[in-house]
């Protein structure tokens, strides 16, 4: 049983993992789902967590980092690119069964992280 704060996370977060989940599931079923449709629903599916969760990486402590997350649009295209990057990288490196179980592994471990951590 999950603790309650994480369990009313988990229907927003499978929402947000649908374009990404969809895309994988594509191709596992034989559909010709190319590599950039998939990275481009990737960053779907991250721009809808940002919004549904109104949490993105904010300022990293590094000179040279920093300028880029400093403003809210830097700081989403960020997360845009680092989530969505590595759930499609992972993905194609592993070649699990579907792309949205990846993308809710590390929304999860995210989760927990901030939680419980």
């Amino acid at each position: 049983m999950l603790p309650s704060d994480v369990a009313a996370y988990a229907v927003p977060l499978l929402l947000s993992c649908i374009a990404v989940f969809v895309g994988g599931l594509g191709e596992d079923i034989g559909r010709d789902v190319s590599p950039k449709t998939r990275l481009i629903l990737s960053f779907i599916s991250s721009l809808c967590a940002i919004a549904i969760f109104r949490a993105w990486i904010g300022p990293l402590g590094s000179p040279y980092l920093n300028w880029i997350t400093s403003t809210l649009f830097g700081a989403t295209v960020f997360t845009v690119l680092i989530s969505g990057g590595v759930a499609h990288a992972k993905n194609l490196i592993d070649g699990l069964i579907c792309n949205g179980c990846v993308y809710a592994d590390c929304r999860w471990a995210c989760l927990f992280g901030q939680c419980c951590g």
